[in-house]
């Protein structure tokens, strides 16, 4: 089955032609796009000399069986008030699912899991992508959680924990102390441009050339708002595994603090197995294209 899934992202929209299970074409741009007439325009150039059997999008934010609301409004405005999976149906002609990002990336890697005999085919997994912003998705008994309105799994819009470095402004979902205001991407990106007065993104934090300690210190709170998140959502749900993904998340840096972090804790019960995403930037469309198969197959 052909399948063209498209993730997008607070950064960036990846569109991918899934062949068989295995991506063999993918383009990415910025999520920049002034409407949503200008993101399918493009995925129409995509497909025109493809033969394909549905499409499958994955989007951050909340997400329902039929539009896209951005719960982070300083991003993705041009999929608000639109009825996305109708307009997607009338304009090619194909069945369409759509399915919150991190959603899709944790079915992704639980398939992956379950193919590799790493976790049981009704286990619990736990996603957590770090990167623009702190997304989670959560696999519950070998389904995908979701819910009608979209809501479920937006945990990076918990509550953190007390922090040394305080963001200046609260986020967009109305919280300052919000775990991805105080520990994503873009949250790291702002506090060390604050405090070193020059314009920098997380990227550069695991640069050489970037102060040593202070990069140690705004990467562990990160790391520690994201374990506290893990160990929160471990107690609640008894999870099997648990997967970081995202452009921060899966640095070596970052991915071993947070082991450390989580070690740390010292609770009484077993911890979670840790896995960085097998299938990184391509997690969230190959978890919509998965799914949209399943639903084609049995449909």
């Amino acid at each position: 089955m052909n399948i063209v899934a498209i993730d997008i992202g607070g950064t960036k929209t990846l569109l991918t032609y899934i062949q068989g299970g295995s991506v063999v074409a993918r383009e990415v741009w910025p999520s920049d796009f002034e409407t949503w007439q200008a993101l399918t325009d493009k995925v129409a150039l995509f497909c025109k000399d493809r033969s394909f059997d549905g499409i499958a999008i994955a989007s951050a934010g909340m997400v329902s069986s039929e539009t896209i609301t951005p719960l982070n409004t300083s991003v993705l405005s041009f999929v608000s008030q639109i009825d996305v999976r109708k307009e997607v149906e009338r304009q090619f002609g194909k069945p369409c699912l759509l399915i919150n990002d991190a959603a899709a990336a944790a079915y992704a890697e639980f398939s992956e899991a379950l193919e590799h005999q790493e976790v049981r085919p009704a286990g619990n997994l736990l996603f957590v992508t770090v990167s623009t912003g702190i997304g989670c998705g959560l696999v519950l008994s070998g389904q995908p959680m979701t819910s009608p309105k979209g809501l479920a799994c937006h945990a990076g819009h918990m509550r953190g924990l007390p922090a040394r470095f305080t963001p200046m402004e609260a986020c967009s979902c109305g919280l300052e102390d919000c775990v991805e205001n105080l520990a994503s991407g873009a949250a790291l990106g702002r506090l060390a441009s604050h405090l070193t007065g020059e314009p920098l993104s997380a990227k550069e934090l695991f640069d050489s050339r970037f102060d040593r300690e202070l990069s140690r210190q705004l990467i562990q709170q990160s790391t520690t708002q994201v374990a506290h998140l893990v160990d929160t959502l471990h107690l609640s749900l008894d999870l099997d595994c648990v997967v970081i993904g995202g452009s921060v998340g899966i640095r070596d840096r970052y991915f071993e603090q947070l082991c450390i972090d989580i070690s740390s804790l010292r609770r009484p019960v077993s911890p979670p197995v840790m896995k960085r995403a097998r299938f990184q930037a391509d997690s969230g469309a190959m978890g919509a294209a998965i799914r949209l198969t399943e639903t084609l197959k049995h449909g």
